[in-house]
């Protein structure tokens, strides 16, 4: 017997439809669920609905919480353009928390996106490894390729079971235009009105499909569409309900979506009405309601730790009760908090009363949840280092269960001195103390033989660096990673780190530590001085670009690259930024630390109110032999803090690497210093390994008193003590690099720069 009209309420050429589910065999009846069931009436509900952002391989989707919620009596999904990204179809995923199998019907009103993408409703069990799946709809309204002309009608209906690789699926692709003729949704595209979808799952080898009260057609598992029959294929496994939209450059789907539709909020939006799901029950021979006496829950008294989690069941009597559907509540969140299926959840320390109440009859259970704070004070200050040990982690989740491959289940394995079983959607959560406020570099110490792995890093929430993890062949063979990104202005104080394997490979990388080592994006002026110079280590930029995408060739995708001490990838167009303060206003004199086998290079510095300086970058036969570079002009600086941007301005692809750039307003590069005086000093010899005379101190400033300080890079000193009559200075003890010289007379300040070897 078909499905007849439920409800029909008709007011003036409006008329809202209700469906009833399908007859129930003899002696069944069925039982509304309610934790799989909403009208969307009143928000958004955590305790039924969740959002799973894992994205689709291969496709330009990206899964962004954002993009969904509840509003308007609606659950909607919205599709948006990021122009930015190479997933620049960002979407979003509800996923049910509950999980039910056969006998069941579920059915959802929905009216679709007019986009070129799959507008979703289907059950999953959530492992894509051994994957029980129905698809009740997979609509198109609006294909793109030309070569789905009746995708605005079809509903695109089927099974698929997944298991170690091996798949089984069989559609049946039910067009509306074929409901009856007094079917007022005959032949109604899916964007145009809401539309009815549901399915019966009858038990583990058939399902049917319904549309607008409707049978839509039949699949039975264990016959392929390839024409061969599974026998022993089954559907015996939990699903969730899911409802997603997100597309792809495949003819199946209907072709990419077109990206000016992303834009316009009339047309970009899937909504869903409501959802109804129901289970086949005894009718008890049709003797009537047996009414529920008693509730009681499987432990009265729980002990947690934050964080830890128990399971509570539910006991309702009599056994034989016509509807024994609880919910559960807490009575302080801030506390314990309790899902749908009686899962209570630690958060903080306290006190807090689970109830456990009866749909029939409002009968009441109470457990009592004490939480203790076990939570370990946090790590001592940092310095300007913090190492983070991978294996470390204080929380870790994931959304694939690894179990069945040796795995921990759901998220990272500590692995000895490192982490492994990494999946795509993996985190792991670390808890640091930032001793000192700075910027700081991020350094992974990384392995992975996949590709299209990526590693994420947020703090407290806030995502920090995104970046490729190059395939290097191995799982064990550790490699600095050097981030693209820098972490700007971390305040001092406690933080949560989380890692999260971003990549698209379901395989992702292991991991053996993270490095956040804080930096300077310029060094003071020296003090005293009035010629200052600033020096800018080309690996400390804060922000990059460009639009040449290298990802294909190991590079970073958009920008420059950053390695340990330079930057490299760098393509015609990228441009990176760094964070300055500038001690004196003035015209500075600009040298780069620079090297390319590139001809026709050129590198551009561009400042706010300042003219922007081009200088063409001679080839030198090599990537990474850094020579001096002097612009051939002046760059004019205010004082204070500002931003300077580096571009590689030429049409050359691969342009230059570069170590550093120095900004000094003094105008002779020998020594470092523009001095008014008529004696020109200099330091000999330079580059030096231990003993340098300072060449040119005669007259008064050679018989007065000269002190000499020399100051790296950042700043810090070195020397500070009385020049001798041979007027030399041993740097033997220091480390290799870039310092300055100052000389200190009874009437002047003098400046030079020295390379230490």
């Amino acid at each position: 017997m078909k499905n007849k009209l439920l409800l029909g309420l008709c007011l003036t050429f409006i008329c809202t439809l209700a469906y009833a589910q399908p007859a129930a065999p003899s002696g069944k009846k069925w039982e509304k669920v309610n934790n799989l069931s909403d009208e969307f009436n009143g928000g958004f509900d955590g305790n039924k609905w969740e959002k799973v952002l894992w994205d689709y391989p291969n496709t330009p989707t990206k899964m962004i919480a954002e993009n969904s919620g509840v509003s308007g009596g609606n659950l909607w999904i919205k599709a948006t353009l990021d122009n930015n990204s190479a997933r620049w179809f960002q979407s979003s995923r509800i996923y049910s928390k509950a999980q039910i199998k056969y006998p069941m019907y579920t059915e959802s009103r929905i009216i679709t996106a007019h986009l070129s993408a799959y507008n979703t409703f289907w059950m999953n069990n959530g492992d894509i490894n051994s994957r029980d799946e129905i698809d009740i709809i997979e609509n198109n309204s609006r294909p793109s390729c030309g070569c789905q002309p009746d995708f605005p009608w079809k509903m695109n209906s089927q099974y698929f079971q997944a298991t170690n690789g091996f798949t089984v699926r069989n559609e049946d692709n039910f067009d509306n235009r074929n409901l009856p003729n007094n079917n007022p949704k005959k032949g109604v595209r899916w964007n145009e009105e809401y539309h009815t979808v549901g399915v019966w799952w009858k038990d583990s080898k058939n399902m049917t499909f319904y549309l607008d009260g409707e049978e839509a057609g039949s699949v039975r598992v264990g016959e392929d569409r390839g024409g061969i029959t599974y026998p022993e294929i089954e559907f015996t496994r939990n699903l969730n309900l899911i409802w997603d939209l997100w597309t792809a450059d495949e003819t199946w789907l209907g072709g990419l979506a077109v990206r000016e539709h992303l834009t316009n909020n009339n047309i970009n939006t899937m909504k869903v009405d409501w959802v109804h799901t129901y289970k086949l029950v005894n009718d008890n021979g049709g003797g009537g309601n047996i009414p529920v006496t008693s509730v009681t829950v499987s432990d009265s008294n729980v002990i947690l730790s934050v964080n830890e989690t128990r399971d509570l069941d539910a006991t309702v009597r009599p056994n034989n009760a016509s509807n024994k559907s609880v919910s559960w509540s807490s009575n302080n969140n801030a506390v314990a908090r309790v899902n749908s299926n009686g899962l209570v959840t630690a958060v903080s320390e306290g006190v807090a009363t689970i109830t456990v109440t009866t749909q029939d009859g409002n009968k009441t259970a109470t457990s009592r949840i004490t939480v203790n704070d076990n939570t370990p004070p946090p790590p001592p200050p940092s310095g300007d280092t913090i190492v983070i040990e991978a294996e470390n982690f204080t929380n870790t989740d994931g959304t694939f269960n690894d179990a069945s491959t040796g795995g921990p289940g759901f998220g990272v394995n500590a692995g000895g001195n490192r982490i492994n079983y990494v999946n795509s959607g993996d985190y792991a959560e670390y808890e640091i103390n930032v001793g000192t406020a700075g910027n700081y570099r991020i350094t992974y110490q990384i392995s992975t033989p996949s590709n299209n792995a990526q590693i994420q890093l947020l703090i407290d929430n806030t995502i920090v660096a995104t970046d490729n993890v190059p395939n290097n062949g191995d799982w064990e063979d550790y490699n600095a990673l050097v981030s693209s990104s820098t972490i700007s202005n971390l305040s001092a104080g406690r933080k949560t780190v989380r890692i999260v394997a971003s990549g698209s490979n379901q395989w992702q990388w292991n991991l053996d530590k993270i490095t956040l080592e804080r930096i300077s994006t310029s060094p003071p002026p020296p003090p005293g001085g009035g010629n200052a110079t600033l020096v800018i280590e080309a690996e400390d930029f804060v922000d990059t670009s460009g639009t040449f995408n290298d990802a294909s060739t190991g590079g970073p995708g958009l920008g420059v690259n950053r390695v340990a001490n330079n930057i490299n990838y760098v393509n015609n167009g990228d441009w990176a930024e760094y964070r300055i303060n500038v001690p004196t206003a003035g015209s500075y004199a600009v040298e780069y630390l620079i090297s390319t086998p590139s001809n026709g290079s050129q590198i551009q510095l561009i400042a706010a109110g300042a003219t922007p300086l081009t200088t063409n970058v001679p080839n030198n036969g090599g990537w990474d032999d850094f020579t001096s570079l002097v612009a051939n002009d002046r760059i004019n600086l205010s004082a204070g803090a500002q931003t300077l941007r580096i571009l590689a301005s030429s049409n050359t692809v691969w342009q230059w690497n570069l170590d550093k750039i120095i900004l000094s307003r003094s105008s002779t590069r020998d020594s470092g210093i523009n001095s008014s005086n008529e004696q020109q000093l200099s330091l000999y010899p330079n580059p030096a390994s231990d003993i340098v005379f300072i060449q040119g101190l005669s007259g008064k400033a050679g018989k007065t008193q000269t002190n000499v300080r020399v100051f790296d890079i950042k700043g810090t000193q070195f020397i500070d003590r009385k020049l001798g009559k041979d007027h030399t200075i041993d740097i033997g003890s220091l480390p290799q690099g870039i310092y300055f010289v100052q000389l200190i007379g009874t009437d002047e300040v003098r400046n030079l720069k020295i390379i230490k070897e």
